[in-house]
């Protein structure tokens, strides 16, 4: 398994200490840019059996053939059960009564459970099938509940010889300060378009620099826009922002968008939930911030031109107030109860950001 081209460099950073790792490094970046195949790449790494130096995974040991086959036995991953298509944790059971039972059960599903963590515990107490090291990888580590994160914790106060943990994290901060302590950060930098437009290109994308910018930058993100349709409803979503200050029915932008929520579970359609419509409307926000403070548009290159006349009206302040209420709403998307409420709430707020921007008040008279 080899790492991405805007990986290379971090890669052979690490790769001059691979005899030298610590028995804990916590990978860090943003989301879409192959944090988890990294991480993969450095497991396989470290369990090959003929790599030497810098180089890569051989993919020809036995060890490699496990890895990319049905699994080492030095190797265990851990990730929420509802990434790793557990059913059975994502729904509630037939006999489950009530809503309530069922809502517990689904928070549970994107969560790594302590049982997950104890089954770590146990893997590491057992020796190595060749005597090498033995690696539990942890993606996303900010999905461990605070029980399992205090277990971890334990594990790493008392690291097991020739135990290897790779955590991978989106979200640093919400990580614990004393299990971030224990790890070696390693800090992935933003993708280099320089390195990420050519590999865009070669799996077959056309504009490919629009993609990865629709994407902010993260070019896994921009091969899901292109392959999963999630492309042209952010094209709509951009079309019906633009419009919905000069006189739009955000009644009727809600239901839109409330119709691809609830497609969001169909496997045949565009995957477009809650959180990420939030997520575009906060990198909306961004552009609009960055124009009314005299920078360049970002995220929404296609409609840059409706941006700038947005933002000339605007009041950097009242944008960067709208984007702070987006940032608290964002952490509430993947809980709300009521999808239609929520999108026609963020719509309205974004209306009155833009009229009072547009109308500031007015000067009493000397």
């Amino acid at each position: 398994m080899n790492v991405f081209p805007w990986q290379n460099a971090r890669w052979q950073e690490i790769a001059l200490r691979f005899d030298r790792l610590p028995h804990a490094i916590l990978i860090s970046g943003a989301p879409g840019s192959g944090l988890l195949q990294f991480a993969q790449a450095l497991a396989q790494r470290l369990l090959c059996e003929t790599a030497s130096g810098t180089a890569p995974a051989c993919e020809r040991c036995p060890a490699c053939l496990w890895f990319n086959g049905h699994g080492h036995p030095d190797y265990l991953m851990l990730r929420p059960p509802a990434d790793m298509d557990a059913p059975e944790l994502e729904d509630a059971s037939e006999e489950s009564e009530g809503g309530t039972d069922k809502t517990e059960r689904k928070a549970l599903s994107r969560q790594i459970l302590i049982d997950q963590v104890r089954t770590a515990s146990d893997f590491m107490s057992v020796g190595a099938h060749q005597g090498g090291r033995r690696v539990v990888l942890i993606e996303p580590a900010e999905a461990m509940n605070v029980q399992a994160a205090n277990a971890l914790l334990k594990m790493l106060e008392e690291p097991p010889p020739h135990g290897v943990f790779l955590l991978v994290s989106y979200s640093v901060r919400r990580l614990l300060p004393t299990l971030r302590s224990r790890c070696r950060i390693i800090a992935m930098p933003k993708p280099d378009p320089a390195a990420a437009i050519p590999w865009l290109e070669a799996q077959g994308l056309s504009d490919a620099a629009l993609l990865l910018a629709a994407a902010g930058g993260a070019p896994l993100r921009a091969v899901e826009f292109a392959r999963g349709g999630q492309g042209e409803r952010r094209r709509d979503f951009a079309r019906g922002l633009a419009r919905l200050p000069q006189g739009g029915d955000p009644l009727e932008l809600a239901a839109q968008w409330q119709t691809w929520v609830a497609d969001s579970k169909n496997p045949q359609v565009a995957r477009v939930d809650l959180p990420l419509i939030v997520n575009w409307m906060q990198e909306w926000a961004a552009d609009l911030g960055a124009l009314a403070l005299g920078g360049s548009v970002r995220f929404f290159p296609e409609q840059a031109a409706d941006l700038r006349r947005l933002a000339e009206s605007g009041n950097s302040a009242r944008i960067g107030a709208w984007y702070n209420d987006l940032c608290r709403m964002r952490g509430v998307s993947g809980h709300t109860l009521n999808a239609r409420l929520f999108i026609e709430d963020m719509l309205l707020r974004y209306l009155r950001s833009m009229a009072r921007a547009a109308q500031p008040p007015a000067r009493r008279p000397a």
